[in-house]
């Protein structure tokens, strides 16, 4: 359990309200969204693209050619194991048409983050000012799940989850090489983005598309360059400057 102050108290009091609880199934229903084209488009071989209905927790498969149900039936029986944690149900349809309304990859991903951010960024921020670290998980059963570590450093769950956050209590936003590790290993068992929140900026690395296993030891070597660095400003933002060059992912401050 984490430790009691007002904070914690705080981080329960949001997770606890409706308008939190719709926002984790918004999360959790985007990331359902990103598994289910990448592996839809490989079984099928051809593109597609998809939307979320957040008002019946759906989400929408587009296909301009003829749906694959096949494929749709076999992701029910896929995802859950291949995640391998419980995993909230989102209803799965299929059209044959591509409405505007339609998303890539990279804008699920996109907003997922934006609705952590909306829903949990002020709370991360003031977590930041505290002088200690906090994470917040937003696990695939639409659950959240929260933290403290110490006054430098964090140890956070190595659990399958959507989107993983942590703080910094100091206003770089910025990872070090443990938390490019950690990045890795989070999206290879299957999450969107993880997050840093300073109280100054937030940093996202997030998948643009399926992650590709060049680019998780592209991040592998980029978080040695970064211990490497340490105290060498201009080569640690060399090492940085890296994950601007993967294929799959997007490193971003905002």
């Amino acid at each position: 359990m984490p430790a009691r102050g007002p904070l914690e108290t705080e981080f329960e009091h949001l997770l606890s309200l409706d308008n939190s609880k719709k926002i984790l199934n918004k999360i959790v229903c985007r990331g359902v969204a990103f598994h289910l084209l990448s592996y839809y488009e490989e079984d099928c071989s051809h593109r597609a693209r998809v939307a979320v209905d957040d008002n019946k927790d759906t989400v929408i498969i587009f296909d301009e050619h003829k749906c694959c149900t096949d494929s749709i039936d076999a992701f029910r029986n896929y995802i859950s194991k291949a995640i391998m944690v419980p995993i909230k149900e989102c209803n799965i349809k299929c059209l044959e048409n591509e409405p505007w309304s339609a998303k890539t990859y990279d804008h699920l991903s996109k907003e997922a983050v934006s609705l952590f951010i909306q829903g949990f960024g002020n709370l991360m921020r003031q977590a930041a000012s505290t002088g200690y670290e906090y994470f917040l998980i937003i696990g695939w059963n639409a659950e959240a799940a929260y933290g403290r570590g110490g006054e430098t450093r964090i140890s956070l769950p190595s659990i399958p989850a959507v989107i993983m956050a942590h703080t910094h209590p100091s206003p770089y936003c910025y990872p070090s090489g443990p938390d490019i590790e950690s990045t890795a290993e989070f999206l290879s068992a299957g999450g969107l983005a993880e997050l840093i929140f300073s109280t100054n900026c937030v940093s996202v690395i997030r998948l643009s598309k399926p992650l590709q296993e060049d680019d998780y030891w592209a991040l592998i070597e980029i978080a040695k360059e970064v211990k490497k660095a340490k105290d060498d400003y201009s080569g640690y933002i060399r090492a940085i400057n890296r994950l601007n060059m993967l294929h799959t992912i997007v490193f971003e401050i905002m």
